[in-house]
């Protein structure tokens, strides 16, 4: 009697996944690392000026380690590639990079965060001879061992 109880509620579930009333999809976010905790004061993600997407949360890792998932939107996406970094400036999350090329960045790959703009700077002057993204990348994956448990 009870496995006839549930094939109602299971059936009315599937249908309405077919037709599309629910969306079973999730959204795709970005994991920006920091070695130390961000100040962040607003929920925005810009580039250029520009507000190009939210940050969707924030977890505590290993140490000071700290990962921010964030959200950007459609148009903007194509700016998030291999050699896209972040900083914080006046309380908000920037987009930079740090090669001049980069190609299609995944949404489990990891990415370098800077608690400045001056950190960033330094950064680049630090790994001139070398491919910064590469160097970044690195960090960011090292980083990403240190949030334990946590997926991407």
């Amino acid at each position: 009697m009870r496995r006839k109880s549930l094939r109602l509620p299971l059936c009315c579930l599937m249908m309405a996944t077919l037709l599309g009333c629910i969306d079973s999809k999730t959204p795709d976010l970005y994991s920006v690392l920091f070695s130390q905790p961000p100040l962040l004061y607003q929920q925005g993600v810009y580039a250029d000026g520009a507000l190009i997407g939210a940050v969707v949360s924030t977890e505590a890792g290993v140490g000071n380690a700290v990962k921010i998932a964030i959200s950007i939107q459609d148009e903007f996406k194509s700016m998030m590639t291999t050699h896209t970094v972040f900083y914080v400036s006046k309380g908000r999350l920037n987009r930079s990079t740090v090669d001049s090329f980069g190609g299609d960045l995944a949404y489990d790959t990891p990415i370098l965060g800077f608690g400045s703009k001056l950190s960033m700077t330094l950064f680049k002057m630090k790994t001139l001879l070398t491919r910064s993204s590469a160097v970044a990348g690195r960090q960011a994956k090292f980083l990403s061992g240190q949030m334990g448990s946590a997926s991407f």
